[in-house]
């Protein structure tokens, strides 16, 4: 665990990189707690679709607005908390 957020499961989404808007300065790499995010070809970050867990920590810390999350469907379906809290959904 690196930077204090534990997840033992994927959130269902992984983070995007706009390449047009990526200056490559590398600080959302500093705060990958997963080692998904490399910077590539063009000095643009690239995202490893494995490792990434959809955290969004990196997208907290792109000054650029170049990372979002978007729904992955290989790493399962987000929980909707909402949902959940309402009683309309069994969490065991």
């Amino acid at each position: 665990m690196r930077n204090g957020t534990p997840m033992i499961i994927a959130s269902g989404y992984i983070s995007q990189v706009d390449a047009d808007l990526c200056a490559g300065c590398g600080a959302c790499m500093e705060y990958c707690q997963f080692d998904a995010l490399s910077i590539g070809y063009g000095f643009s970050i690239v995202v490893d679709a494995d490792l990434c867990m959809g955290c969004g920590i990196c997208v907290d810390q792109c000054d650029m607005g170049a990372l979002t999350l978007v729904l992955e469907p290989g790493k399962g379906v987000p929980l909707e908390l909402d949902l959940a809290r309402d009683g309309r959904l069994m969490v065991c």
